[in-house]
């Protein structure tokens, strides 16, 4: 099965970026997923929902603020546009705990972990060019509280959160 480790955005703000999304119309993820920040990137693994959630309910933390803070872009194979999030020692610490959490089902990252949330699916340098000539004078400025990570596991279309781990 394919997992990935995430903080889930809480509602409303998970229907007031949809509402963003949709304005602007930014091409969603497909398989549909909800919006979050990645903790652990998605991986492929032959252990259970519960075998996971055995090593991932002891990972260390405790509630801490994230905030969104403006529009950005990765510029890869495929070029997305994300919500940056404003570095915090917190949720570094979150996401470090989580992979080592997972040990060999995951092993070492394969890039330095750069919190954001992505608003548009993987697309062409020239899509997102021109989509963030849309956004244009757009800002994004929101706050939530993360008491909780989440385990998503990927189905033929969607990605369902299936475990929650709240933080003490």
């Amino acid at each position: 099965m394919r997992v990935l480790l995430a903080v889930v955005l809480p509602e409303p703000l998970q229907s007031t970026l949809r509402s963003f999304q949709a304005h602007h119309r930014l091409p969603p993820w497909t398989p549909a997923i909800p919006l979050h920040i990645t903790l652990v990137e998605p991986f492929d693994t032959t252990d259970t929902i519960e075998e996971l959630s055995e090593r991932l309910k002891r990972v260390p933390g405790h509630p801490f603020s994230i905030r969104l803070d403006g529009l950005g872009r990765f510029d890869n194979k495929e070029s997305v546009i994300f919500a940056h999030v404003v570095a915090s020692e917190a949720l570094t610490a979150l996401a470090q705990a989580a992979r080592t959490s997972l040990g060999e089902l995951v092993g070492p990252p394969s890039r330095p972990y750069v919190p954001h949330m992505t608003l548009a699916d993987s697309t062409t340098r020239e899509n997102v060019d021109e989509y963030l000539r849309r956004l244009q004078g757009e800002s994004l400025d929101y706050a939530l509280t993360c008491d909780r990570f989440a385990l998503l596991q990927k189905d033929a279309d969607h990605w369902d959160v299936v475990a929650e781990f709240p933080l003490p």
